[in-house]
């Protein structure tokens, strides 16, 4: 990729704050709809990853799970409650890493607030179920890699070349969400 962005004019980089970068993450997040989850990642040894699916993405920009995380999990999560998401957008062109708290909802106004993102009811006996978590994702910061490849003729790439401009429309940079 430094090839690449060698080739770029400099503006190919974009650090995004509250608004913008809610924004790219809803995108990047609603086209992937699954990430790693990533536990223990303040604790200096390597995180343990969970494969989840996002179940909705709220106006502030809240990603919400609703999975089973098993006992031992929710323990992890009770001691640590920073956790690290990486998504894989469209194949091989966006990718999007967060880092953020979770929170457990426990409450019946949180449990409504998820059933309206997720337009449909949650069924009793999954949220009496010990090993079945709603999972609230606060992203206080992350990165993303935003590309999209343009389909270029051989002679379009020759002059590319001399000019030292690349086909590929690549941008990139930090989120902050607060």
């Amino acid at each position: 990729m430094d090839l690449v962005n060698r080739r770029q004019p400099v503006d190919y980089r974009e650090d995004l704050f509250p608004k913008k970068a809610s924004d790219r993450i809803k995108k990047l997040v609603k086209s992937s709809k699954t990430c790693f989850f990533c536990i223990n990642a303040k604790q200096n040894k390597p995180f343990e990853i969970l494969p989840m699916s996002v179940q909705g993405i709220d106006k502030k920009g809240n990603i919400w799970f609703y999975g089973n995380i098993g006992s031992r999990k929710k323990n992890v999560l009770s001691d640590d409650t920073y956790v690290q998401l990486l998504f894989n957008g469209n194949g091989f062109s966006q990718f999007l890493s967060l880092f953020g708290k979770v929170t457990i909802p426990k409450t019946k106004n949180q449990i409504e607030d998820l059933e309206k993102q997720l337009k449909r009811k949650l069924l009793k006996e999954d949220l009496n179920d010990r090993s079945l978590r709603i999972l609230k994702f606060t992203p206080l910061e992350g990165y993303y890699w935003d590309t999209k490849l343009k389909k270029v003729s051989a002679l379009e790439k020759r002059k590319e070349t001399i000019r030292r401009k690349s086909s590929v429309d690549s941008f990139e940079g930090k989120l902050r969400t607060g």
